[in-house]
């Protein structure tokens, strides 16, 4: 095993990627109770890291966390989940941050676990720097719909955009409430004004729960609460 494993590990070693995934396949599959088996589980996940398979690595990874979770190298293993999402989201705000999301949920997995790890700070950062790419994305879509005069998901956005920054950017916060109550108040125009002209109610997520009063009120209920945070 150890001689079979050496030979499958050269291939990582030279960087050949593509053979080393096959020959660490073929080594685990022949050895499955080595003392090199989940070594080899981890360089094939590394393999595919390296080669921008960031799917198939935080697969590999997760996998790892479920069949070793004691092993010393698992606070990496939990690490490369986030970053392999992270390397899979899209930079620009004017895309889905969908994977963003799912780095920083396994980064704060990996927090809970691992509140010791030297990759601790790092994760942290990075942490850090998808919040913000989340909020501006956030914020994005909303102005977007704000152009687009689609009140009702404009506001549904920005009420989003102030659960997101509440707690860490008060200016902003306000702002978010602001243009909530606005998109609403026209909503709740465009609705009685379709009312006069004998259409029926367009649903939507506030249509569904709400009256057009409701609605009024609500707006006014956001504006009280952005009055009560500092500028």
């Amino acid at each position: 095993p150890k001689e079979a494993y050496i030979y499958a590990k050269g291939y990582y070693d030279d960087g050949n990627f593509r053979m080393a995934i096959t020959k660490l396949g073929e080594f685990r599959s022949r050895f499955p109770y080595s003392q090199y088996a989940t070594e080899a589980d981890f360089l094939i996940a590394d393999a595919h890291f390296q080669m921008e398979e960031y799917a198939m690595a935080s697969a590999e990874y997760a996998q790892l966390v479920k069949l070793h979770p004691k092993h010393p190298k698992i606070d990496f293993a939990r690490f490369r989940i986030g970053l392999s999402y992270w390397e899979a989201a899209p930079e620009n705000i004017d895309r889905e941050q969908e994977f963003a999301r799912k780095a920083i949920e396994a980064w704060e997995e990996f927090a809970q676990f691992h509140p010791q790890s030297a990759l601790r700070d790092r994760a942290r950062e990075l942490m850090g720097q998808g919040r913000k790419r989340i909020r501006q994305a956030e914020e994005f879509v909303a102005m977007f719909y704000e152009k687009q005069e689609v009140w009702h998901a404009c506001a549904f956005r920005y009420e989003s955009l102030y659960a997101m920054v509440k707690d860490t950017d008060t200016p902003l916060a306000k702002t978010a409430l602001l243009k909530s109550a606005k998109c609403l108040d026209k909503l709740a125009d465009e609705e009685e004004e379709a009312k006069q002209d004998g259409e029926t109610l367009r649903l939507n997520v506030y249509t569904k729960v709400y009256t057009v009063a409701q609605i009024r009120d609500y707006s006014r209920r956001l504006v009280q609460d952005a009055s009560k945070l500092k500028p």
